[in-house]
């Protein structure tokens, strides 16, 4: 299976999911994570403003407070002690 390129992949996101994207891979390199998840996208996600989340949020009435502590309970639950990230 070929490669695909990092501008590919990323290309096609608007510029508020292409810096919670960076922030997530930085993040999860420093949290000692070897990949990059969801968990990682969706919690930087929240801590923008007024990003897409925060509207599927609001429409769904789903409780911010309760979705961030998941979200840091799943990221809790993720391996941890990698080096570098992929």
């Amino acid at each position: 299976m070929g490669e695909i390129s990092r501008a590919a992949l990323f290309g096609k996101l608007n510029s508020v999911a292409y810096k919670a994207i960076e922030a997530a891979t930085v993040f999860c390199k420093l949290r000692g994570n070897p990949y990059v998840e969801l968990a990682h996208w969706f919690h930087q996600l929240l801590q923008l403003q007024d990003s897409d989340l925060h509207r599927i949020i609001r429409q769904f009435n789903v409780e911010p407070a309760r979705l961030a502590r998941d979200l840091t309970e799943a990221l809790d639950r993720l391996p941890r002690g990698s080096t570098s990230t992929t």
